[in-house]
């Protein structure tokens, strides 16, 4: 239920982040496409917050992972998913909130905050259907199962027999 609950909250934020910068790169590709509407400062503040909305509620599994893996050396999906979000995450965070240490290190005035959200969207989303899916095969099977035929009809010593199966199919009955 709580998976649900964060794919209705992070893929429409998701796809609106992705439009944003589907439309950031076009403007910045092509001359005729107009240009970005949202001044660069008020829209890095507004992915700040919601990246780390998603990161630290969203995404805190990943985050997790990281810590996982830091402190015991095991490493699985979710902490490379982790490291990666986290990193552009703060490298981010950095260039938003200390802007002199990126002139200082002469860093491109770039961020990665919708990246972090793309990132996490996407594989949260991918995660739900997997787990749905999971969850309908399972009903299938426990379905096809109540379909099997409880009993069946057996030719002993010259005779049908009817003989009654048990759940792990083997024959119980009379000879």
């Amino acid at each position: 239920m709580e998976q649900k609950q964060h794919v209705e909250f992070v893929m429409p934020l998701t796809v609106f982040i992705f439009l944003l910068m589907l439309w950031e790169v076009a403007a910045m590709t092509w001359e005729w496409f107009p240009s970005f509407f949202i001044p660069n400062q008020l829209y890095e503040v507004v992915l700040l917050t919601l990246a780390t909305i998603v990161l630290f509620w969203i995404g805190r599994d990943f985050v997790k992972a990281v810590g996982t893996f830091v402190r015991h050396r095991v490493a699985n999906m979710d902490t490379l998913i982790g490291i990666g979000t986290l990193t552009a995450y703060l490298y981010s965070v950095v260039i938003v909130l200390v802007p002199d240490v990126r002139r200082l290190l002469e860093l491109p005035d770039m961020t990665f905050f919708d990246v972090t959200i793309v990132v996490i969207g996407f594989i949260v989303f991918g995660k739900y259907l997997e787990a749905r899916s999971k969850a309908k095969t399972g009903e299938a099977i426990v379905k096809l199962i109540g379909l099997q035929a409880k009993t069946a009809l057996v030719h002993r010593d010259g005779s049908d027999v009817e003989v009654h199966w048990n759940r792990s199919l083997s024959a119980t009955g009379s000879s």
